[in-house]
């Protein structure tokens, strides 16, 4: 019975650490896709990786008050770094529809979040994206697309920098 106590125990604080806002998790898998950006322009990861260091990719949605608190922070991070060590990106998670992109639009403008691109769901995502089960969630990703680094949940800039100097 305190086998079973302990396991169940053990269980659920893995479970609460990995549901809380800020938990870190590293894994080694690699990222690739095709998409384009808010303005049509088509992309590609190893092109978008290719060119820094480190890119911090950012998955949100227009719905996720988070979110949407966070983008100001997440645009001060591309005056604060030279875009060949670091880079940012924002996927949409949720702009599959015409409202949701021109919400979209609308918050990253009012935000000032329009210092970095964004990118629009695509199919070649698909497996990134299921693996997404909260937002917001920031991967962070070598020149190859491999993840050094993730992070659930929103941060200050303060709390950016402080992840970002530990990588």
């Amino acid at each position: 019975m305190k086998k079973i106590c302990l396991l169940l125990l053990t269980l659920l604080l893995t479970l609460t650490l990995f549901a809380n806002g800020n938990s870190e998790e590293a894994t080694a898998s690699v990222i690739s896709f095709e998409s384009v950006d808010i303005f049509g322009n088509s992309v590609s990861s190893q092109e978008l990786f290719s060119s820094s260091k480190i890119t911090m990719i950012n998955f949100w949605a227009t719905y996720c008050n988070p979110c949407i608190g966070e983008l100001p922070f997440l645009a001060k991070i591309p005056t604060y770094y030279d875009p060949s060590e670091l880079q940012i990106i924002g996927i949409i998670t949720d702009a599959t529809n015409q409202n949701a992109y021109d919400k979209a639009i609308s918050l990253i403008k009012e935000k000032g979040a329009d210092s970095y691109i964004h990118l629009l769901p695509s199919s070649s995502m698909n497996d990134v994206l299921s693996n997404i089960s909260v937002v917001p969630t920031t991967l962070f990703v070598n020149n190859k697309g491999e993840i050094i680094k993730s992070v659930l949940g929103s941060n200050t800039f303060k709390r950016w920098q402080e992840i970002i100097s530990e990588l």
